[in-house]
């Protein structure tokens, strides 16, 4: 069997200030993910619910 690579995954768990939502995700550049999450107007962000912490 033939390896086509490597790819590294993050799983991240975030929660908002008040610490009422927690929200999972996984993805392959967390920078990135963490940037659409903390900015209020980022499109993958449709239900606005302001996650800014890391858990």
């Amino acid at each position: 069997m033939k390896t086509l690579g490597t790819h590294n995954y993050y799983v991240h768990i975030l929660t908002n200030k008040t610490k009422t939502v927690l929200y999972t995700g996984i993805t392959k550049d967390l920078k990135e993910r963490l940037y659409y999450h903390k900015n209020p107007d980022a499109l993958s962000n449709p239900l606005r619910l302001n996650i800014s912490v890391i858990i």
